[in-house]
């Protein structure tokens, strides 16, 4: 599901209004720049934001990082195969553990995370080559 950047603003607004904080309390809870934050509000920072930003902000909001997630289209994308050409093109777990991010859950994978499970994946099929 495409999620409009302007409408997803207007709705991360109303979040910060109802929690009764200024774009400047929102900067020093979460880190995000407060220019940022505007340009986030106003549809203006190209898009909606990274599952990084909606982490950080989504405390301070008082909200879940997985409905900010969901409410920013990526668990759609994330959930159905037609809805990312990388999924679709590419099938193989060998190729989403070379992507820079991924992310299980709430939690994004390290370097070593991803190391480890392609070592646990290479052990397991060590007998059916």
């Amino acid at each position: 599901m495409a999620v409009d950047a302007l409408e997803f603003g207007h709705y991360l607004r109303g979040l910060r209004k109802a929690r009764g904080l200024t774009l400047v309390d929102l900067n020093k809870a979460s880190g995000v720049s407060q220019p940022y934050l505007s340009q986030i509000e106003n549809g203006k920072a190209g898009g909606v934001p990274s599952p990084d930003i909606l982490k950080k902000i989504a405390e301070p909001l008082g909200v879940q990082y997985s409905h900010l997630m969901y409410e920013a289209g990526y668990w759609d994308w994330m959930n159905d195969e037609d809805a990312d050409p990388l999924y679709a093109e590419h099938k193989d777990l060998g190729f989403v553990m070379h992507q820079d991010k991924i992310l299980y859950g709430e939690h994004e994978l390290t370097e070593k995370d991803k190391k480890l499970i392609i070592l646990y994946l290479e052990a397991l099929f060590l007998d059916r080559q």
